[in-house]
């Protein structure tokens, strides 16, 4: 494994070092497409059941500095590439039964901490990917490779995916909203597509929905600092998950459908 992560080391240092040159945005990077499998090589070699080495989310973060050299790849190839990644970290077991793999209070530590940052390099990735090729129809590709991930009946799995699509509409704002103002014509459809899971069965999930929706309306030109309706978002984020039973929870999330419906 120390060859591995040394070469992944190299890869992204020799990346940061092209990118920074004067000449970056001419220079043809003759060895990026096989960099970039072996780097997806590595990371589908992972275990699916445990997560004890950085191999993962150091490739991932490679990936996304390989990501800026040219040549620039294809929608197609880039949709494979995330795709690769949401597969090798969503089906993961759940955070906790992973810890619980640990032999020491230290193993579950280092655990967590791969599982964060792996999550953080997944959302670096996206946002390079977005920044790289900014157009509403790569957002919406990359929206919808989350999307087959909302119906899986693992609840951990959706809660990883309505994460990422937190990741991701926040990255659509500072990258592509703001550079291009672009009317933002996905928003009923991206609505329709998160607000059923502010029921899902696990409070973080309904958490990641709430901060969806406010990236949502922020991007709509419905900014959530006016302070009557930030107070009214906040209050129905706290109801959402501390909803004691499920009565609670489906009124709660009635509310927000009606807070949120398009004008």
């Amino acid at each position: 494994m120390y060859l591995k992560l040394t070469l992944i080391d190299n890869v992204k240092e020799i990346s940061c070092a092209i990118v920074e040159t004067r000449d970056s945005q001419e220079f043809e990077f003759s060895y990026k497409l096989e960099l970039l499998g072996n780097m997806l090589d590595f990371i589908k070699q992972e275990p699916l059941d445990s997560l004890a080495s950085p191999v993962r989310y150091k490739a991932i973060l490679a990936i996304g500095h390989l990501s800026k050299l040219k040549p620039s790849l294809t929608m197609e190839e880039n949709r494979e590439l995330l795709g690769q990644c949401f597969r090798s970290l969503f089906p993961l077991p759940p955070l906790e039964m992973m810890k619980e793999g640990g032999e020491t209070a230290k193993d579950a530590l280092h655990i967590q901490s791969l599982y964060v940052t792996s999550l953080e390099a997944l959302g670096k990735l996206m946002e390079t990917l977005l920044e790289e090729a900014q157009t509403a129809d790569w957002f919406q590709e990359m929206f919808e490779l989350l999307r087959t991930w909302f119906s899986s009946g693992k609840e951990w799995e959706r809660e990883r995916a309505l994460q990422a699509s937190t990741q991701l509409l926040t990255a659509y704002q500072e990258t592509v909203h703001s550079t291009t103002q672009e009317t933002f014509n996905q928003f009923g459809s991206l609505l329709g597509a998160i607000a059923p899971y502010s029921c899902d069965s696990l409070a973080t999930s309904r958490q990641w929905v709430v901060d969806c929706i406010s990236c949502l309306l922020c991007i709509q030109g419905q900014p959530m600092n006016l302070g009557s309706a930030e107070e009214e978002l906040r209050c129905l984020h706290e109801e959402l998950t501390t909803a004691p039973d499920p009565e609670a929870l489906l009124q709660a999330s009635s509310k927000m459908a009606k807070r949120n419906r398009p004008a």
